[in-house]
């Protein structure tokens, strides 16, 4: 992730907190996947589509 962002490993890691706190995505046990959450990437592809 850090390679395609340029951000640092310590932004990333806020960044995943803020979207798991908020229940925007879920991380697997071994913190190694990361799933959005399916009715926020329903509103995204509503929001992006024409």
């Amino acid at each position: 992730m850090q390679e395609k962002t340029k951000f640092k490993n310590e932004e990333i890691e806020k960044i995943i907190k803020f979207l798991k706190d908020y229940k925007i995505i879920t991380v697997d046990e071994k913190g190694d996947r990361i799933r959005i959450d399916e009715e926020f990437r329903k509103l995204l592809i509503q929001r992006v589509s024409p």
